[in-house]
């Protein structure tokens, strides 16, 4: 994806939407606008639901960005929904297939930059650089700790 810059902080924005899944993970909707500001909403049943705005500085805006540039988030396939998985047999024959599961929380991420926007949906076998930025967004928003994420 090519994207021009300079682009104006007013058309950045990061968005987060963590879905259900069979257990105790968090589920919201997180927006970050380029001018700091945040919207946050959460949904999930074990935590009190709630919804509030903040504001993080324009730098960490800019670092999420970058950090996003160097995971190629950009270049990254659009759905992540199987598990490629290698399987050595018995009578020595490699196989490889994929793994489909039904319990995992599905994440949508979409970053966009200026006329350009990206869409990653994870949900199973995405690479884990989206899981490290992922919970970076989380450390810099603050809200690792209310949803009690490892980050």
């Amino acid at each position: 994806m090519k994207i021009k810059f300079p682009v104006p902080l007013d058309q950045i924005e990061i968005h987060i939407e963590a879905g259900p899944c069979f257990g105790e993970c968090p589920m919201f909707d997180l927006v970050i606008r380029g001018t700091g500001e945040v919207d946050f909403e959460n949904r999930s049943w074990h935590l009190p639901r709630e919804k509030r705005s903040f504001t993080i500085e324009t730098d960490q805006v800019k670092d999420l960005i970058a950090a996003a540039f160097e995971i190629g988030f950009f270049e990254m396939q659009r759905n992540f929904e199987s598990e490629t998985r290698y399987t050595l047999q018995s009578d020595g024959m490699l196989i490889r297939d994929n793994f489909y599961m039904t319990d995992h929380q599905l994440r949508k991420f979409s970053i966009k930059l200026g006329d350009k926007t990206k869409r990653v949906d994870a949900y199973l076998g995405y690479p884990q650089r989206l899981e490290w930025f992922y919970k970076l967004v989380l450390r810099v928003t603050g809200l690792d700790i209310c949803l009690g994420v490892d980050a």
